[in-house]
């Protein structure tokens, strides 16, 4: 999260200011990383971590404020910012006749201890960051390959990073140059950089033949939606309208995604779900389908895949697909779900376009900040995250039942359920307090089951051990010796009080001692895994299976106490 941030305008104010260095503690020792990051669409992303270190004996203060000059060239080109550091700042923009100035203000002296460091980081997005050349295939970018500013810089280090897809062309000797699996640097470093030491040159790259995955890209619009699933998964849905303004002849074929806590296969690595695309010169493809991203954390989605024919120049297409929301971002409370969801935009480059929308339902009561948002300019990429709180509403009362596919919704309807009100023009009668008294007590029980199965399924099939396999079974003789004397207490008083909810007690017995079997068969698999008796992935796949017979079993265990209580609260 960002600590302590102030942000003022992106106004491009006319102003001189004098180019004097700075003088700071003869016992500071500052340093400057500077990491210029071209993106796979166009776009520039340029990082600085400033860093002080007090080498003196005694405490000292840091009260300067700093100027970082940059290319003229960027007056209307930078679409983003963002500053991190511990204490406040006032960030503001001016140029002057040779520079844009971003100067970040010092609102208080920083203490910094002998030995210790402060740090204040800065980040820009730079639109339009890459020009094409004369030559097909081949582009240039203006970067600041030595940043001045207004303090001396003891030690700058500077890194370019391009994409593996379009490597470098010119690298100078005093560059080093490496490569990575899915991009290139240079990097050099120089000492005691003044004021007048700024240096300003073109980076030039060349598409790879074969990569197809970076040429220049106009995002036209951005639609984010977010929902939940028939399975109770709060969902993330993107629209994305871009137009490939690369060369002719340049054909994209993949294009990165920067997801909001996505789900992720076996490997960990991201999966999108129900891709459909609409190009503008082709027929829609109509069919859905699941791809596992590739290049992972690169997280390319593959276009070739989705549209029958290449995104050339000029070509317009919209690519639409969903994915889960990790449960990372997801917090239970007693009777809610709240799910945080950031606002960045899935591409690092302004679209012209850009809203966030939550799709309303009946079945939840759902309480936002907002339900539709339009971003500009700097807010797409580093906005405030927005907090949605999900609970039921009343339409499972109407026996429109509420997704019970996940823990998280499993543990918010039986917490809804146990403080659900009774219309105010009749009294709450006895059968309705016990049958609140019992989801209370099912409450407590059920996640405990089910973290018990998805417990076994997430153990090291490698290192299994016998004292891991009775644990698990001495736990679930421990809940049930623990639960029994309330469970038979309840299940009696509500039946004297209402003879025909015994079926439901039937079914609750029946459906326990289904999911317990097959917590056993599990168990007893992972013996015979110990043992040397099963492979790998029989095992598995035999594990899954009786997984989803728990949930199922509990599924269906929510769902007869849910239409029991809507029942007898409607009758």
């Amino acid at each position: 999260m960002k600590v302590s941030i102030l942000i003022i305008s992106l106004l491009f104010l006319l102003s001189f200011v004098p180019n004097v260095q700075g003088q700071i503690n003869d016992d500071f020792i500052t340093t400057l990383d500077s990491n210029i990051i071209i993106t796979e669409i166009g776009s520039g992303i340029i990082n600085y971590r400033f860093s002080v270190t007090n080498n003196g004996l005694t405490a000292g203060t840091f009260d300067e404020d700093l100027i970082f000059y940059l290319p003229l060239e960027y007056e209307k080109k930078i679409s983003g910012h963002n500053i991190i550091s511990s204490s406040e700042h006032i960030v503001s923009f001016s140029k002057d006749r040779k520079n844009v100035l971003i100067k970040i203000e010092t609102l208080k002296p920083i203490s910094i201890n002998s030995g210790a460091d402060i740090g204040i980081e800065l980040e820009l997005v730079i639109d339009d960051f890459i020009e094409k050349t004369e030559r097909v295939g081949m582009y240039k970018a203006l970067v600041p390959l030595v940043t001045s500013t207004n303090l001396l810089i003891h030690l700058e280090k500077v890194s370019v990073q391009v994409p593996e897809s379009a490597p470098f062309v010119n690298v100078t000797e005093q560059w080093e140059r490496r490569q990575e699996l899915y991009a290139e640097f240079q990097e050099t470093s120089f000492n005691n950089v003044e004021r007048k030491d700024e240096r300003f040159g073109y980076i030039y790259i060349l598409e790879k033949s074969g990569q197809n995955s970076f040429s220049i890209i106009e995002i036209n619009d951005v639609l984010r939606e977010i929902y939940i699933s028939n399975k109770g998964d709060v969902m993330i849905r993107e629209t994305i309208t871009f137009t490939n303004r690369g060369f002719n002849g340049s054909i994209l074929e993949f294009i990165a995604l920067d997801l909001v806590g996505p789900e992720r296969d076996n490997n960990n690595v991201p999966i999108v779900r129900n891709i459909t695309s609409v190009p503008n010169r082709e027929p829609v493809v109509l069919d859905s389908r699941d791809i596992t991203l590739i290049n992972s954390p690169v997280n390319r989605l593959p276009i070739k895949e989705i549209i029958r024919n290449p995104v050339g120049q000029g070509i317009k297409a919209v690519i639409k697909y969903e994915y889960k929301l990790d449960n990372t971002n997801i917090e239970i409370n007693d009777f809610s779900i709240s799910a945080n969801i950031e606002t960045r935009s899935p591409l690092k480059a302004l679209a012209n376009n850009y809203q966030i929308k939550i799709v309303n339902s009946d079945s939840y009561k759902i309480k936002s900040q907002t339900t539709n948002l339009k971003l500009e300019g700097n807010d797409q990429f580093y906005a405030e995250d927005i907090t949605i709180e999900y609970s039921p509403g009343i339409a499972w009362a109407s026996n429109i039942s509420l997704p019970i596919g996940t823990t998280l919704f499993i543990i918010v309807l039986l917490g809804s359920m146990s403080n659900i009100e009774k219309p105010k023009e009749e009294e709450e009668n006895e059968i309705i307090i016990k049958m609140k008294e019992f989801t209370e007590f099912y409450n407590k029980k059920i996640p405990t089951i089910r973290n018990i199965s998805s417990g076994i399924k997430k153990w090291d099939k490698d290192d299994i051990q016998k004292k891991h396999i009775d644990n698990v079974k001495n736990e679930l003789n421990s809940i049930k010796s623990r639960t029994a004397g309330e469970f038979t207490s309840l299940k009696r008083d509500i039946i004297n009080l209402d003879a025909s909810q015994k079926e439901l007690f039937d079914n609750i017995t029946r459906h326990e001692q289904s999911f317990e079997r097959d917590i056993f068969q599990m168990l007893q698999l992972c013996e015979q895994k110990r043992l040397n008796r099963i492979n790998l992935p029989e095992l598995e796949k035999r594990l899954s299976d009786y997984e989803k017979n728990v949930d199922d079993k509990i599924n269906k265990t929510i769902a007869g106490i849910q239409t029991a209580i809507s029942n007898l609260l409607y009758k």
